[in-house]
């Protein structure tokens, strides 16, 4: 049976106030404290995000997004004492996020640039302003202040200053002592650390991004050490405020792996080590996939109708034993976030594809936004065999696709049968995604988080949605 796509959707159906004030602004201190509001067959129950476990139907497959932010948002000084803002968006040069973010000499990334106008053109630099690791911007070191990191190396005598992304030079007493240490031990010489720069030049500008070779000075750091050192945590803008070092740890789930996002998978953010010990005393499984979300997910739709809405792609990857598992358990799969029920189902109409013409070739493949619709498809055992068995045919441990798919009102759900989702922005297409499940009693769901005073939106409190 075909769905129809829902490009005459008005997008004024999918609109409610949402309050300033019920916007999260800072996370909990504990992760699994937020609440939980759990659709099941059409009723509400609360709890608490740490009793998921209670809900979720025995030896049900969990599916998580394993992707890690990255520090996508870099300030870049100019000559005339003003700054631009570059956000990376996704890598060009070379095209693997995995190959780019170990590149040590220098790579090209497709950007956002904040007051563009400004930079007339040109190479300009940042330094470690942010001091992930301890340190400043000075450039001159004798040791890092970090108390988890405080090396303080003597040498026999004076050296070139070492990277502190590679090892002291092999005169050196490479046990780490503080200053007072030292001065009790008579050493009089310090290695130095040297806090390499990093270099931006504007290649070409593609409508409203552009092209930046990114280099810097040290060849034994890679692209992602330096954005580390000079990248700020691209939080979400509605946030109203600054990055600060704690969302470098709390803009991230605690299982991820991957780096590659420049927005979180926010469902992902209440799972914590006690959380997943419950989900296996009751015997759930749990696998994942790696989608990176781009800026993309924060891009409301404008358009008076869906059809007018151009929805951003987003590169993913699934390994064979994710593929086996869930082939193992269909009908029990259950996704954690909007990006794992987006990759799922992207998977099965690759596996579509795949059944209707073996030699098609899924790795050079995108999901449109709309390519879902208007086709009949295929079964769930047809498609996800047919993935099986092209990866193995093709001797791969991991498939690589793009998607751009749009689940709104009218798509017909061929993996997932439930989900755990935060509550999200007015007008968007994870809303249009959330009523796509619910069979459009989102209106239901949110209307009882707000008169129940939920947090909202990323750092705020989630759902878990069983139709």
């Amino acid at each position: 049976m075909e769905c129809t796509a829902p490009v005459s959707l008005n997008i004024s159906c999918f609109d409610y106030h949402l309050p300033d004030s019920m916007i999260a602004e800072y996370p909990l201190s504990e992760r699994d404290s937020s609440k939980l509001l759990v659709w099941r067959g059409g009723g509400i129950e609360e709890d608490r995000f740490r009793n998921v476990s209670r809900y979720l139907p025995e030896r049900s497959l969990l599916v998580l997004n394993d992707s890690r932010v990255i520090p996508a948002r870099i300030f870049f000084s100019l000559g005339d004492g003003s700054s631009v803002e570059v956000f990376c968006l996704e890598p060009y040069e070379p095209a693997s996020y995995a190959k780019s973010l170990s590149s040590s000499a220098s790579c090209v990334w497709r950007c956002l640039v904040g007051k563009s106008r400004r930079w007339k053109g040109g190479i300009i630099s940042s330094v470690a302003s942010q001091g992930p690791y301890g340190v400043s911007a000075d450039r001159s070191y004798s040791f890092i202040d970090r108390p988890a990191a405080a090396f303080v190396y003597p040498v026999a005598s004076a050296g070139r200053p070492y990277s502190m992304f590679g090892r002291p030079p092999a005169r050196v007493d490479s046990t780490p002592r503080s200053p007072e240490q030292l001065a009790e031990s008579g050493a009089s010489i310090v290695a130095e650390v040297c806090i390499p720069r990093l270099y931006a030049e504007r290649l070409s500008v593609e409508g409203d991004t552009c092209l930046v070779r990114f280099s810097w000075d040290d060849p034994l750091a890679s692209f992602s050490h330096m954005l580390d050192l000079c990248g700020t945590v691209p939080i979400p803008p509605y946030l109203g405020r600054s990055a600060t070092d704690r969302d470098r740890d709390s803009y991230g789930t605690v299982y991820c792996k991957h780096s590659g996002s420049v927005a979180a998978p926010t469902a992902g953010l209440h799972f914590s080590k006690s959380v997943f010990s419950s989900l296996t005393v009751k015997r759930i499984l749990r696998s994942s996939v790696t989608l990176h979300v781009g800026a993309g997910t924060f891009k409301p739709v404008r358009s008076e109708t869906i059809g007018g809405h151009v929805m951003h792609s987003e590169w993913f990857s699934v390994n064979r034993g994710l593929v086996v598992r869930l082939l193992e358990n269909e009908g029990r799969i259950v996704a954690a976030g909007t990006t794992s029920v987006r990759t799922l189902e992207s998977l099965y109409h690759i596996g579509a594809s795949l059944f209707a013409d073996p030699g098609f070739n899924p790795e050079s493949f995108s999901v449109g936004q709309w390519s879902p619709y208007g086709v009949d498809g295929c079964g769930f055992r047809e498609s996800f065999s047919s993935v099986l068995d092209y990866m193995d045919r093709n001797g791969l441990s991991k498939l690589s696709a793009r998607t751009s798919i749009l689940i709104a009102p009218g798509y017909r759900f061929r993996v997932v049968s439930g989900m755990i989702t935060n509550f999200h922005q007015p007008r968007s297409t994870l809303l249009l995604l959330v009523s796509a499940f619910t069979g459009g009693a989102w209106r239901e769901i949110y209307d009882h988080a707000l008169a129940r005073n939920y947090r909202f939106l990323s750092y705020g409190d989630t759902s878990l949605l069983l139709p």
